[in-house]
């Protein structure tokens, strides 16, 4: 393991004593205990500091290795100690001038974009104001870790309310669960796949849990802001197939998610019409019969294949308005249509409008989608 450590000017003129938990350790300087706690080699203690402080603390730091930065350039500060960060480090900022712990601070936030992963960072703080000029002083170790974990979890949740994604990211035994089931419901909702009953009801149980946690009450406003975008992504599971897919392309529509809404929608329309199809209709294609509750696809693909007539300006066959209790069936597989040939224009990457401009493109494809999902909202109700 190895330790980094900020150091100043300010000599040791007492012995410390330094907790970590509840062992005690006497020494002059804070690094110094971590060092004895960890059982840390003396080659593997890296000083960052000023050429002032190797001056001034010669006598406890010349058996480690030093890195000399200038106090007064901020990159210097940054460069030199993301330079040192790795996998198997912990920071100390005990005893250091302000800079250097700024500094090594946001070196390591941002070591974890590039792969490093320091273990932990420590800060000793001191009890009773004591003044350490005049003697012996007592200081607890506090890991600052677990808020930086407690930054990432606010910024994952603001990223899910937002965009419904999280990135997948090694997270300590606190939040774990509910990292891991926000990575998984997030990479579920991306693909259509709406089977996350599971996944919402362990980061709902994780919710409650850190809800009722006081030590992490700067949390509770994300906590219930994610509480309640895990109600409105439940709210529609339950329901009946179509009324679950038109709700959830209205929702992928909303976070911007255009070809999720668009296959939403499709599986909706199709459902919906299955759903008004009469229990005795046989639905022949292709010298084959397919029956309402056989195989639901292979049923509900001959139904689109009945109603895609009207693409050619056909009227739709007389028998199936006696089998397809939709209101103005004509119309409704009109826009059907528009739907499902939108849906196959996005699979092959718009292959129909490569004159227009990519913006043009995008603004026209989603005022399309809104039309037509906005046209089926009207029909596919939840009628409470």
């Amino acid at each position: 393991m190895k330790l980094i450590v900020t150091l100043g000017t300010t000599k040791a003129k007492y012995l410390n004593k330094y907790i970590i938990g509840e062992i005690e350790y006497n020494e002059n300087f804070s690094f110094l205990a971590l060092k004895k706690h960890f059982n840390i080699n003396d080659e593997n203690v890296i000083i960052i500091g000023t050429k002032e402080t190797f001056i001034e603390q010669k006598e406890y730091i010349k058996e480690y290795k030093f890195i000399e930065v200038d106090a007064d350039k901020f990159e210097d500060i940054f460069a030199k100690s993301l330079s040192i960060m790795d996998n198997d480090s912990i920071l100390d900022l005990t005893q250091s001038l302000k800079s250097l712990g700024y500094g090594a601070l946001l070196s390591y936030s941002f070591s974890k974009s590039i792969g490093k992963k320091v273990k932990n960072i420590y800060y000793a703080q001191i009890q009773d104001r004591c003044n350490i000029f005049e003697k012996t002083c007592v200081f607890i170790f506090q890991s600052l870790k677990k808020y930086e974990d407690i930054i990432d979890l606010a910024r994952e949740i603001n990223m899910f309310i937002n965009s419904w994604f999280v990135l997948n990211q090694k997270k300590e035994k606190e939040f774990k669960l509910i990292h891991n089931n926000l990575v998984k419901l997030s990479q579920k909702l991306f693909i259509n796949n709406l089977n996350v009953l599971g996944e919402i009801k362990i980061i709902e149980d994780e919710i409650d849990k850190l809800l009722k946690l006081k030590e992490y009450d700067y949390l509770h406003s994300h906590l219930e802001v994610l509480q309640k975008e895990i109600n409105i992504i439940k709210n529609p599971l339950m329901k009946k197939e179509y009324l679950k897919m038109i709700e959830f392309s209205r929702l992928y529509f909303d976070k911007n998610f255009l070809l999720q809404s668009l296959t939403t929608l499709f599986e909706a329309v199709s459902s919906f019409v299955d759903y008004k199809t009469k229990k005795g209709f046989e639905c022949k294609r292709n010298n084959k019969i397919f029956k309402k509750y056989g195989n639901k696809y292979k049923f509900r693909n001959c139904l689109k294949s009945k109603l895609s007539v009207v693409r050619y300006n056909r009227s739709i066959p007389d028998y199936l308005y006696r089998f397809i209790n939709i209101e103005n069936l004509e119309k409704f597989a009109k826009h059907f249509m528009i739907v499902d040939e939108l849906r196959n224009n996005s699979a092959h990457v718009f292959i129909n409008n490569r004159n227009n401009s990519s913006n043009k493109k995008k603004s026209s494809f989603k005022q399309k989608i809104k039309n037509e999902l906005e046209f089926f909202e009207n029909i596919i109700k939840d009628k409470k």
